[in-house]
């Protein structure tokens, strides 16, 4: 499951399963706000907008893509 939080901001992952439940781990730091996290059906990329204060979202924002690690 994928989750935000606005302070701080950051977009992290969370494994919720009954009974396993792990730290959030940060996939994604450094601006202010994300929104609109996509995995592709292969699970191999992420896709999400960014965008910084004092900028608006429909201002200033960014298409990012990045790929997920073997490792995790």
């Amino acid at each position: 499951m994928l989750s935000f939080d606005v302070y701080p901001s950051f977009l992290h992952d969370t494994n919720l399963h009954i009974f396993y439940i792990e730290e959030p781990k940060v996939l994604i730091s450094g601006n202010d706000f994300y929104a609109f996290p996509r995995i592709d059906q292969n699970k191999k990329q992420i896709a999400w907008i960014e965008w910084s204060h004092p900028n608006m979202p429909w201002d200033k924002s960014e298409l990012w893509v990045g790929y997920f690690a073997e490792s995790g």
